[in-house]
């Protein structure tokens, strides 16, 4: 029995922001190189999130999840604070983005208003709270 024998290799393209993973020099697959949020950043959004009630975060995978009385309504990604879709946040965040491949979009904050993000985040985790229930899994 014959066995093929496959060498990876990662290189960074830094004047592309790309990191290519190769294989035996056969297909190249490029992904977006990953950055993690800066923990000056995650100061800068608590700061301005300092007028919600039980504001708590959760490190994963070098981004930051934001909880409001344990229901999770937004997260820093790429040192963007992004909230989750809901009514309220459509009418007053214009900008939508992606967090990472594959998730659904979320709507970007591009407001240093504290009070009025710390009042959205209210409204977002209201009717978060107030959505339907999920079915539990089995």
């Amino acid at each position: 029995m014959e066995y093929a024998v496959f060498r990876l290799a990662v290189e960074y393209l830094p004047h592309t922001g790309y990191g290519a993973i190769v294989e035996r020099g056969s297909r190249i697959r490029r992904k977006k190189a990953v950055m993690a949020s800066s923990q000056g950043y995650l100061d800068y959004v608590l700061d301005l999130l300092s007028g919600v009630e039980g504001l708590t975060t959760r490190k994963m995978m070098g981004e930051y999840l934001l909880y409001s009385e344990g229901t999770l309504f937004g997260g820093v990604y790429d040192d963007r604070l992004l909230i989750k879709e809901t009514p309220a946040s459509a009418s007053a965040l214009g900008a939508t983005a992606v967090p990472y491949e594959g998730a659904r979009p979320m709507r970007l904050v591009d407001s240093d208003d504290g009070d009025a993000l710390s009042r959205l985040v209210g409204a977002v985790c209201a009717e978060l709270r107030g959505g339907p229930a999920r079915r539990a899994c089995r």
